[in-house]
């Protein structure tokens, strides 16, 4: 699972999207999700496969859960599969 959290350009709060791609055997599709609750304090969003994310950053992981699905995540900051 990859997720990269980007300033998508337009104005006001909700000015952030989520690139999510899941790899389960071979990458899926990735999906590019909205994302106006995206802060280190709180990342709100919905996957179509998974369901809604509620999250956070401590030190160097996104910690947090989809509730939908029930799938627990905690990622490290670093690059990600198809930037090695």
């Amino acid at each position: 699972m990859e997720m990269y959290f980007l300033n998508d350009g337009r104005p006001g709060k909700c000015n952030k999207s989520v690139l999510f791609q899941l790899a389960e055997g071979w990458p899926q599709y990735p999906e590019l999700i909205d994302c106006c609750e995206c802060s280190s304090n709180k990342i709100v969003f919905s996957s179509k496969n998974l369901g809604r994310f509620t999250g956070h950053i401590e030190s160097d992981y996104l910690v947090g859960k989809f509730a939908d699905s029930n799938y627990e995540v905690k990622l490290k900051k670093g690059l990600g599969f198809w930037q090695k």
